[in-house]
C-alpha cells in the first residue's frame, strides 16, 4: 500500500473540545502531531465557546503552546 505525505494537520474545534472535556489520548495524539495548526476560524470558535473567564484563559494557555 503506498503511505500519503500529510504536508499540514488542521486541528478542528471538536477535536479541542474533546481535550478540554478530557479526552487524555487524544491530547497525547495532537501533541504529537507534526505540522498541526489551528486556523482563525477554529481559533475564534474556541474563544466564543468560552464559557467563563476562566475557561478563556485555559484555551489561550493552550493554544499559545501550539
Amino acid at each position: 500500500m503506498e503511505k500519503i505525505f500529510v504536508e499540514k494537520v488542521l486541528i478542528d474545534t471538536c477535536i479541542f473540545i474533546d481535550i478540554f472535556r478530557g479526552n487524555r489520548e487524544l491530547l497525547e495524539e495532537i501533541i504529537n502531531l507534526p505540522n498541526s495548526f489551528v486556523n482563525s476560524i477554529v481559533y475564534m470558535e474556541l474563544v466564543q465557546g468560552a464559557r467563563n473567564k476562566a475557561e478563556l484563559e485555559k484555551i489561550l494557555r493552550f493554544l499559545k503552546r501550539r
